[in-house]
């Protein structure tokens, strides 16, 4: 089992928002990672200098091979696929060019097999339905579903469809979402 929980935040259209909702009520020096995978290619590489003005935890665009490590928050670079092996990062070209991406399914999937019960997937706000089919990885490895409350999203289809499958453990707000990992984080540290 891996020594921290790993948590994906899934997002794309007013995604930004919920990110800084998250991170600014997430406790910096927190044992578990973050992944920003966002399939939106508007902002993904500013998202490093946005998110430093709400944490204090190290921010780094993901270069292939690198290792993940517990405090850190990594965010994926545009217009790649993402996956882990060996407790590192995976990054090849995008693989789907027309239709809606499959950018947040595929990372869930590869971090159940990885990180297993300490995986954690949070779907936040976007159109389409990404993210969604990689829930049921994330639950039959133990882990633990997040989904944004669509009353909270500027775009309610991500959480919505996440939430519709079934394959959810909390519909939250995103700053109480910070709160719940935390708990998780300090629990799955014992």
């Amino acid at each position: 089992m891996r020594a921290f929980p790993l948590v994906c935040l899934g997002a794309s259209a007013g995604g930004l928002d919920a990110y800084v909702r998250l991170f600014g009520n997430l406790p910096a020096n927190i044992a578990l990672a973050v992944v920003a995978v966002n399939h939106s290619t508007r902002y993904p590489q500013m998202l490093p200098e946005i998110q430093s003005c709400y944490t204090n935890m190290p921010i780094h665009i993901i270069t292939d091979g690198m290792k993940v490590s517990s405090g850190n928050v990594y965010v994926i670079p545009s217009n790649c696929d993402l996956r882990l092996a060996a407790s590192k990062f995976v990054v090849s070209p995008l693989s789907k060019h027309f239709g809606w991406p499959r950018v947040i399914t595929n990372f869930l999937q590869s971090l159940a097999r990885e990180w297993r019960r300490q995986a954690i997937a949070v779907i936040l706000s976007g159109l389409g339905v990404d993210g969604t089919q990689g829930l049921p990885s994330i639950k039959a490895a133990g882990g633990v579903t997040f989904a944004q409350s669509p009353a909270s999203a500027r775009y309610a289809f991500m959480p919505k469809a996440a939430i519709d499958s079934g394959r959810v453990d909390f519909v939250l707000l995103p700053e109480e979402m910070a709160h719940e990992l935390e708990r998780i984080a300090v629990g799955r540290q014992k």
